[in-house]
């Protein structure tokens, strides 16, 4: 039976937006492959091609067709239902990559609040540039659709063929890292202490540093050099982590987000999507959990195992420097290094690869330290919190709850630094707090709203998050926590000597207009011990810098090709005369490639519910 005009038009509609859809999932496929250059096999790379050009076909088809159905009563002509379609896909993209154009409103519009209302006009004007692109390739397929028969079909195969298969052969170039062997240390013996403290931000210290709330802190702010040290973006936690144990950027170490993404029937892992600035974010925020549920490919933890180049203590136990690394972010399995590793996930007890080198740690390092974690975070919250039953205090309940948890968790990797630095001694020693960005995202509100004297009463909008007697007992729980890690950084430097070098950096700011960390701001950095500048300002820092400033601070030279560079300024001439700067350069060698290790744990519930209590998943 030959099919209505009404039939014939839906159809239409679907291959319309079907099409648009198809093409933008090529063009989704190409810059995956592109960011993901560990992807090497041929098979996997045509496979993740083929799979996102009929994923998002078929979600452009669908949005096509109802399109359609919603458009018929108040169209003129069948014709405007493809162009609607179209354009309600690219609604749906401009959706996708909204998180691209933050940035642009944080520079063109400052004016960013507490409350969004400024942010959503500003990005429906983002979404009507969306819609009318989306017009314009909807008019485009709706006359392309008839004429496509005979050559033209095959023309249209051939030019959306041909750059496919293109690359599904060729490889983008990656960073080559160096062999380092022990004949290149110079005869510099001290110890290098780095911490990264998660989300540390001087509009946060100084008024600590200042008012001697901090005393460990404030003793190396002014006893050696500091300055803000530059991110990129995505602002989030697992690409700057990396960056900073790399040097690179994740172009290059491979790492973006808090979990990767594997389409079904191959090993490829996604580790990164496209998209500008942070619009790579939203498909793994909204689309990757679902997709796993559905038993669409799978959802895998952020690890080690993602990552494609050396990090700063694979540079240094080749040169036979020991070390003790306790609680990095994704630093799971554990690496086998000159020394001991203590990851970020070794208080878990069911996992498929070690959390510890060597294995026999995990007998001796203590895990449980809930008791210590429950005093500290009992006199913060006050006595009228503290009595409370998880009933009575409703939605803060998370709160206090995610307050004792975190504080644990840094007591838990400080007692393991320090027995860590007892039994190796070490010369490079790093550890990683994170309770500071953890209490940010939690007690941001009161700390803001707590610090007006003159304070308005709260807005409707601010008392579906907290109240009055809330912001009175939380309003200093940020700077409480920045208290107790400063007291935690002090006990392993307990051991510190005049020949060692504090390097203090976090990841991160945290912005007080609400907005978390999504624009930024930058990090910190501090440096302070032999060698460097008693007193002085480090301009133009960034994440990338950490890891060669690290290196030489250990007397060792600097892989050729990094994004960053040593932070000179942070040394005395002396110390630079005596001891000239050095790079090393590759040797032929196999690229290290994406080690997907199949026994990686699956992004469970718990994982994502804790990840949307931080604000980073939906």
């Amino acid at each position: 039976m030959a099919l209505s005009i009404s039939q014939r038009a839906l159809t239409r509609s679907f291959l319309a937006g079907g099409l648009v859809g198809a093409f933008a999932g090529f063009l989704f496929a190409w810059e995956s492959l592109y960011r993901n250059p560990g992807i090497a096999s041929f098979g996997d790379r045509f496979l993740t091609i083929l799979f996102f050009a009929i994923l998002f076909g078929l979600a452009g088809g669908l949005i096509g067709f109802a399109a359609d159905l919603l458009t018929t009563p108040f169209a003129r002509t069948r014709a405007v239902a493809p162009i609607t379609a179209a354009a309600s896909f690219a609604l749906a993209e401009g959706l996708a990559r909204s998180y691209s154009v933050h940035q642009w409103y944080k520079d063109t519009w400052p004016s960013l609040t507490l409350t969004p209302g400024t942010s959503f006009r500003n990005f429906c004007i983002v979404v009507l540039i969306c819609l009318v692109i989306g017009a314009l390739a909807g008019a485009f397929v709706s006359w392309l659709l008839p004429r496509l028969r005979g050559a033209g079909a095959v023309a249209l195969a051939f030019a959306l063929g041909l750059p496919s298969a293109w690359l599904i052969v060729n490889r983008t170039e990656t960073f080559q890292p160096p062999r380092y062997e022990a004949s290149m240390k110079d005869d510099r013996e001290g110890r290098l202490f780095l911490f990264v403290i998660d989300g540390a931000d001087w509009d946060f210290l100084m008024p600590l540093i200042e008012s001697g709330r901090v005393p460990n802190l404030a003793s190396l702010y002014t006893s050696g050099v500091s300055g803000e040290l530059g991110i990129s973006y995505p602002c989030i936690s697992p690409y700057l982590w990396t960056s900073l144990a790399t040097g690179l950027d994740d172009d290059q170490h491979g790492l973006c987000e808090f979990f990767a993404y594997r389409p079904p029937f191959t090993n490829a892992l996604i580790t990164r999507y496209p998209g500008l600035g942070t619009g790579k974010r939203f498909l793994f925020q909204k689309f990757v959990p679902k997709l796993a549920r559905l038993g669409i490919g799978s959802a895998v933890h952020a690890s080690r195992a993602q990552k494609r180049v050396p990090e700063l203590w694979d540079y240094t136990s080749a040169a036979g420097i020991p070390a003790a690394v306790v609680g990095w972010r994704f630093s799971y399995p554990a690496p086998a290094i000159e020394g001991a590793f203590v990851t970020d996930r070794f208080q878990e007890t069911v996992l498929p690869q070690p959390a510890v080198y060597p294995a026999e740690l995990r007998e001796t390092l203590r895990i449980d330290y809930s008791n210590e974690g429950a005093r500290r975070a009992r006199p913060i919250l006050g006595e009228r919190l503290a009595s409370m039953t998880t009933e009575e205090l409703g939605p803060n309940a998370e709160k206090v709850e995610k307050l004792s948890y975190h504080l644990e968790r840094d007591f838990r990797y400080t007692a393991a630094t320090r027995d860590l630095v007892e039994a190796y001694d070490p010369r490079l020693v790093v550890a990683g707090l994170t309770a500071v960005d953890a209490c940010e995202h939690q007690f941001i509100l009161e700390h803001v709203l707590g610090r007006e004297d003159d304070r308005p009463a709260l807005s409707a909008y601010h008392a579906r998050f907290t109240d009055e007697q809330t912001i009175d007992d939380l309003a200093g729980t940020i700077d409480d926590v920045y208290a107790i890690t400063d007291s935690l950084v002090g006990s392993i430097l307990a051991s510190r000597t005049s020949s060692d070098i504090v390097m203090v950096v976090s990841d991160h700011g945290h912005d007080l207009d609400g907005s978390g960390h999504r624009f930024g701001p930058g990090g910190i950095i501090m440096m302070a011990g032999a060698g460097i500048h008693p007193a002085g300002r480090l301009e133009g820092a960034r994440v990338y810098d950490v890891l060669p400033t690290a290196l030489y601070a250990l007397g060792l030279p600097v892989p050729h090709g990094l994004a960053g560079k040593v932070l000179i300024d942070a040394f005395e001439e002396k110390t630079l005369a005596d001891h000239p700067i050095s790079l090393v350069f590759p040797s032929e060698g196999e690229l290290q490639e994406v080690r997907t290790l199949d026994a990686l744990p699956e992004l469970g519930e718990q994982d994502l519910e804790e990840l949307k209590a931080l604000g980073y998943v939906d």
